[in-house]
């Protein structure tokens, strides 16, 4: 009956989703962002005066969709789950999210959290093959991103879930340049992942010990060989290809923590 005790719960269940879901434990995320739901909802409909609820709430209709999609990618697939029911959790974080974005124009938390529920939703149709719904979402989250991208969260802001908007801003490039690989329209695909690659090094420079930009930049560069390949530009494909190679290896070796442990 305490709003705060309430509150607290909620963001209980929620942050053991984050955790089962990154341990990759699927049926035990499912569980507790499902918990967290009921109780933000209640939450939010109890008092409407406070966002945070809804943006909560939000945020755990997307991080279930996320596990539903991957659990739906494993070998072992959830019987009792199809991509609907993941595509009916991102419909319901992007209504919440469209809401809170429209009430408070200008806040750049609202409008990366809707991008990502966007390009996350766009991933889902990319996997079903839905190309032309995919690609509406991914072009309404790089809308989103643009602006965005030039100044970047703070790193307070990291620790929050949240990347940088400019490293989203390149995913959604390259998960773009994925639907016009399949289309076999070379040359656009290979000008967006260029775009992702472009948008994603200004972060590595500063930042050259973060393995995730090193492994995204690999995906991209890889991208970018392939495409060129396709049109036959073997020459020109063999510099990305590479480069990939070569953040690959950088990736394989230790890390220099694990090194001092040894140590």
């Amino acid at each position: 009956r305490n709003e705060k005790l309430a509150a607290e719960m909620a963001m209980a269940h929620s942050r053991l989703g984050d955790i089962d879901r990154l341990l990759e434990i699927h049926e035990d995320a499912v569980h507790e962002y499902n918990e967290a739901i009921a109780q933000f909802e209640k939450l939010a409909r109890e008092h409407s005066d406070n966002p945070q609820y809804r943006q909560n709430l939000a945020y755990c209709h997307n991080w279930l969709s996320e596990t539903l999609r991957m659990w739906l990618e494993d070998a072992q697939k959830p019987a009792q789950y199809a991509p609907e029911d993941a595509r009916k959790e991102y419909d319901s974080a992007v209504t919440l999210q469209q809401q809170l974005h429209e009430n408070a124009i200008g806040d750049p938390i609202y409008q990366q959290e809707l991008a990502r529920s966007y390009y996350n939703r766009g991933i889902l149709l990319y996997d079903v093959h839905a190309y032309d719904d995919a690609q509406t979402d991914f072009l309404r989250a790089a809308a989103l991103l643009q602006p965005l991208a030039p100044g970047g969260p703070s790193r307070t802001e990291q620790f929050q879930n949240r990347p940088n908007p400019a490293q989203d801003l390149a995913r959604v490039y390259s998960n773009l340049g994925n639907i016009f690989l399949q289309r076999r329209e070379f040359e656009e695909a290979g000008q967006l992942f260029e775009g992702a690659i472009a948008i994603l090094n200004p972060l590595r420079e500063k930042e050259p010990a973060n393995r995730e930009y090193k492994a995204e930049a690999a995906k991209f560069y890889n991208n970018l060989a392939l495409a060129l390949a396709n049109q036959r530009q073997f020459v020109l494909a063999a510099k990305p290809n590479h480069t990939a190679r070569d953040l690959v290896e950088e990736l394989a070796e230790p890390s220099p923590s694990l090194e001092n442990q040894r140590a």
